[in-house]
């Protein structure tokens, strides 16, 4: 904000000058973050889907996906 001519200046100072303080957030943790999104839902279903699509596929090849 260098380059302001004058009368916007002294609009950005005054109003700089009637800002109000605000208090930081805490900020929230989640503990059991999924990366498919908490909107209340009961995740458990969609894990154990993937679960047995994963053991699906390691089953149909098996040489692909070995440890």
């Amino acid at each position: 904000m260098n380059n302001l001519e004058q009368k916007m200046q002294e609009r950005l100072d005054k109003w700089r000058q009637n800002t109000l303080p605000v208090s930081s957030k805490e900020k929230v943790v989640k503990e059991n973050y999924s990366y498919y999104g908490d909107y209340g839902d009961d995740l458990r279903d969609f894990q154990q889907k993937e679960m047995k699509e994963w053991q699906m596929e390691c089953e149909m090849n098996p040489t692909r996906h070995r440890r």
